[in-house]
């Protein structure tokens, strides 16, 4: 009986932190974010030609995800994208918001500006975060939505994305206001 009170002390409390918003926080950062701290981290993988061989219907060759909590009042996570795909040059880059998708701190779910499209991210195993794009992404050129990208693959639904040093994805801070702080 006592250990199932501790089991339900802990639980209430764990749930009262992530009601507070601080799922995202502790998936994409380990840990939960001040209100005036600035959090960032950088996710990649990048695919090797026997995974490739092995997978023809997977266009992606490489995903790198860069996650950050600016100092906003809403609290909530940007997430920028970059897809590299087969027999393409120039990498595909989104941008969105992403939030806890409901109590739990498993899984958040994100959107693409302009409505672009919907994704998620949950844990993956040893530290690795999964990231699931089920329908494919859209690009979008200011307020507008321009064409699907045609690239995505019949297996390009789910990444394994592992976490790398912050400079990895310099690339893909958009705001030079806060590259040195997001890539220190």
């Amino acid at each position: 009986m006592r250990r199932t009170i501790l089991i339900g002390v802990f639980t209430m409390a764990s749930c009262a932190r992530l009601a507070a918003g601080e799922g995202d926080e502790n998936l994409l950062y380990g840990r939960p974010i001040g209100a005036d701290e600035i959090a960032s981290a950088c996710f990649s993988r990048n695919y090797r030609p026997a995974h490739l061989r092995a997978h023809p219907d997977q266009n992606v060759t490489n995903v790198k995800m860069l996650a950050y909590r600016p100092v906003w009042e809403h609290r909530v996570s940007v997430v920028n994208l970059e897809f590299r795909f087969r027999g393409v040059v120039e990498p595909v880059r989104l941008s969105g918001e992403c939030k806890p998708a409901g109590k739990g701190a498993n899984t958040i779910e994100c959107g693409i500006e302009c409505d672009g499209g919907r994704f998620a991210v949950m844990r993956g195993a040893q530290g690795s975060l999964l990231l699931d794009v089920p329908e494919g992404l859209s690009l979008c050129d200011g307020e507008e939505a321009l064409d699907s990208v045609p690239s995505f693959g019949l297996d390009d639904k789910r990444f394994r994305l592992s976490p790398v040093a912050a400079p990895d994805c310099s690339e893909l801070v958009f705001d030079d206001e806060l590259r040195d702080v997001l890539t220190k």
